[in-house]
């Protein structure tokens, strides 16, 4: 089955994906029970309201892979991204990363209620952690720590939290660990080897290879919106995903060469969907992609208009 089988519009922002009968999160038997969780902000111009209050209430959203939406939960936090490690959730917010269990109940499992850069502590602080991924073992969470600027892997044993790439300066140069810049890095991707990791800094995509934390910058001949976020990798470990929010478009990066290209959207802001690279997207509303473990993509967006 390709990755262009089928699309599937969702209202949301971000979205991750739990088999309920497998202890890892990326799903990998067809006919098992499968849930995808959405994080819900109730303004679509999100990210230009400051004051807190007025994104009350957040919602965390449970949906069968036959469309049922159901609420899993309220947020005392403004979720902007979430993951899971096959049992529990893990949703970036504010400046905190708060455990969700699948029963609705949640607590902040690190960071507080205030910013700041805090390292190689089980208590860290953040500074508006707005992607977060997990490995593929179900050991550690992955942070784009966008204010910070920098990248910072998070224990799921126990909260322990370092920095593993990016000074601090808001910057895009490569390098190995903290001696390499970021850009206000958003979602990390994990490839299913646990080996690398992509993110999107300000229109640029840099890879980390977590067996020395060294950065290097993906080239290629697009233009990316200072938004595009990696988004999503098949199952096959073929290909990863990313969403440009800015330009309305949707580009896959080939894993075994880092080689990008256009997957969907012809960048105007319209709602006309056809052949994949016909298909106009409103760029204001998408904002990511996620493919199932049956190779059929999903498209979330932040208005009921998709």
């Amino acid at each position: 089955t390709t990755a262009s089988a089928m699309l599937r519009s969702l209202v949301g922002s971000e979205m991750c994906i739990r088999d309920s009968n497998k202890s890892k999160s990326r799903l990998d038997k067809p006919d098992s029970k499968k849930h995808y969780y959405l994080r819900e902000i109730v303004y679509e111009d999100f990210s230009l309201v400051s004051n807190d209050d007025q994104l009350q209430p957040f919602k965390i959203y449970k949906i069968t892979y036959d469309g049922v939406c159901t609420e899993l939960c309220g947020s005392d936090v403004r979720p902007w991204s979430i993951t899971t490690d096959g049992k529990d959730l893990y949703v970036s917010g504010d400046d905190r990363i708060v455990k969700v269990k699948l029963d609705g109940t949640s607590s902040t499992f690190v960071g507080y209620t205030y910013s700041g850069s805090t390292d190689n502590t089980t208590s860290p602080i953040f500074y508006h952690p707005r992607g977060i991924t997990s490995d593929n073992a179900g050991e550690y969470l992955y942070v784009g720590d966008k204010t910070n600027h920098k990248i910072r892997k998070v224990a799921i044993s126990n909260g322990y939290t370092t920095t593993i790439a990016g000074s601090g300066n808001n910057s895009n140069n490569d390098g190995s660990g903290t001696s390499a810049t970021f850009s206000n890095p958003s979602k990390p991707v994990i490839t299913n080897d646990d080996r690398y990791l992509y993110v999107g800094s300000s229109g640029q995509i840099r890879k980390i290879d977590l067996t020395n934390n060294v950065v290097t910058t993906v080239s290629h001949s697009f233009t990316l919106g200072s938004e595009t976020k990696m988004c999503s990798i098949d199952p096959n470990n073929e290909y990863l995903y990313m969403a440009d929010y800015n330009n309305a478009k949707i580009y896959r990066l080939k894993l075994s060469d880092d080689t990008v290209s256009l997957f969907a959207g012809g960048g105007t802001v319209a709602d006309t969907i056809g052949a994949l690279l016909d298909t106009h997207f409103y760029g204001s509303v998408l904002r990511s992609v996620l493919v199932d473990s049956n190779c059929n993509i999903c498209l979330l967006y932040t208005s009921t208009s998709p």
